[in-house]
């Protein structure tokens, strides 16, 4: 449980950071690398964001470490979808903003285009053996986070 608290404290400080200094992200990757991550990334963000539409919280969690998991749980995502769809509308595509290195994580952010507004996608993505898994999420819209 103090390892989950420790956890989720050290992704909300990243989060919040991110959010209020947008150049903190970290570096920018390049070339090969660079590919390879979107090429994962943008499967995952594109779940992510369909799942809004369908209300699919498996399709949602589907890449989610095991923090992450706990953390968002399918309630809490139902919630956030509801917020979300009401504020925004159905989701319509996304656009990739940029992939950085920071750190241990990969921040990749998006940029989600809705019906009636647009919203930025922030995906904390943490290298296994196998690709990428979700570390952590944040979801904004101006000033709304969901």
């Amino acid at each position: 449980m103090k390892k989950n608290l420790i956890a989720l404290i050290v992704i909300s400080l990243f989060l919040v950071s991110c959010a209020v200094f947008p150049e903190k992200y970290g570096i920018p990757l390049e070339g090969a690398e660079r590919e390879k991550t979107v090429a994962q990334s943008d499967q995952i963000a594109n779940e992510m964001l369909m799942s809004i539409n369908t209300g699919d919280y498996d399709m949602f969690s589907r890449r989610f470490n095991q923090e992450t998991r706990v953390h968002l749980p399918r309630k809490y995502f139902l919630e956030k979808r509801d917020r979300i769809l009401g504020k925004l509308g159905k989701y319509k595509s996304y656009k990739l903003k940029g992939v950085f290195s920071h750190g241990e994580t990969t921040p990749a952010v998006y940029i989600a285009q809705f019906e009636k507004g647009k919203m930025t996608l922030l995906i904390i993505l943490e290298q296994t053996g196998e690709g990428y898994v979700v570390g952590g999420v944040e979801m904004t819209s101006g000033k709304t986070t969901f």
